[in-house]
């Protein structure tokens, strides 16, 4: 994992090399190990993880996010607020933003799935909400009200964080609103997204 270090993990490790992908590809290696996988499936993630080519530049340029301003670790998640799998790992990567609030910046990109029928309203309504300072808010509510995302539902939502509704119905319609959804969808298809959620690490 170390340009111009042509030695082995293991004698990188054990030299204590200031490499500092050598520890984390041992721990990668051994963890694919313990998982039992083939030779053919710990070396395909060791190239996914730590070969060069596999490092791809993410616009995050208008994205919201949460966490540190200058961070060493940046979260890019893309996201569908009617995936149960997303509400899930939505808990997980705010919880480390919360652990380490000076190191990790959380950001947040829309790719609502057809088969969900409210996840394009209710990616819309969050990006209206955003428009008045309460994305993070009201990306929270639709997690945690997940089962009932009805464009009333949102609506309530939306009042009872403060919102102005007026200002909200327009931009939830805007095509502003629409070109942030079709833009991240263009993004995470060209990254090759299979699923939702779909995360990025650096």
């Amino acid at each position: 994992p170390c340009s111009g270090q042509a030695v082995s993990v293991a004698q990188c490790v054990v030299e204590s090399r200031p490499c500092s992908g050598c520890r984390p590809a041992a721990e990668l290696l051994r963890d694919q190990i313990l998982l039992g996988r083939s030779r053919a499936q710990v070396e395909a993630a060791f190239r996914l993880r730590f070969d060069p080519e596999q490092v791809v530049a993410i616009d995050v340029t208008g994205s919201p996010g949460k966490g540190a301003s200058r961070p060493s670790v940046v979260i890019v998640e893309w996201a569908d607020f009617e995936c149960p799998f997303c509400a899930r790992a939505s808990a997980l990567l705010r919880a480390e933003v919360d652990a380490y609030p000076d190191q990790v910046r959380l950001v947040f990109k829309h790719f609502p799935l057809d088969q969900h029928v409210y996840a394009m309203d209710a990616a819309l309504a969050v990006i209206a909400a955003d428009r008045q300072g309460k994305f993070w808010e009201l990306h929270d509510a639709l997690y945690a009200n997940r089962e009932s995302l009805e464009p009333t539902s949102v609506e309530k939502l939306a009042r009872e964080l403060g919102l102005d509704m007026t200002r909200f119905a327009a931009d939830r319609a805007s095509a502003e609103a629409r070109a942030v959804v079709d833009r991240d969808m263009r993004q995470a298809d060209a990254l090759g997204l299979g699923g939702t959620p779909f995360v990025f690490v650096n």
